[in-house]
């Protein structure tokens, strides 16, 4: 028996993230998918996709789900955590820059703020930080050997 597909028709993490193991950069639709309808290897998919999930769909079993608005394909971010949960990353769909200037998101990046979490996300104009529930562009280090990044100051 196969899998549910939690994520509706939201594919932009097949999209927006780089994923190693498929060759796929980040910004670039995955070959496997099928736009609007989700993964054409959803069963045989590979562990990083498999182990994937965003902050939007994380948030559906627990105490208070976002709203349908906040998903990423409809609001034009994605939001997922790194570091055991303690940093949010973010990533604005390339066609839609700036959708984390939206009053639902803006709201969300607040309410995330306040946990005390690190948050940084990219949009087409660069990265920023958030400081006291604002966003702040920054400028981040090249590429280490691994792919991370890190802060180097504000803009």
């Amino acid at each position: 028996m196969a899998e549910p597909n939690h994520c509706g028709t939201c594919t932009l993490c097949c999209k927006l993230l780089d994923i190693a193991v498929l060759q796929k950069p980040a910004y670039r639709w995955c070959p496997h998918c099928k736009v609007g309808d989700g993964c054409g290897i959803y069963a045989e998919r590979p562990v990083p996709c498999r182990e994937f999930v965003c902050v939007w769909l994380g948030s559906q079993t627990g105490p208070r789900p976002l709203p349908a608005e906040l998903r990423p394909d409809r609001s034009g971010m994605l939001f997922y955590y790194t570091n055991s949960f303690k940093e949010l990353n973010g990533v604005t769909d390339s066609g839609r820059p700036g959708a984390w200037r939206s009053p639902k998101v803006r709201s969300l990046i607040r309410a995330m703020a306040a946990t005390g979490r690190t948050i940084i996300f990219r949009d087409g104009n660069g990265h920023y930080g958030v400081v006291n529930g604002e966003p702040r562009q920054i400028e981040l280090s090249e590429p280490d050997e691994k792919g991370a990044r890190t802060f180097v100051r504000f803009l």
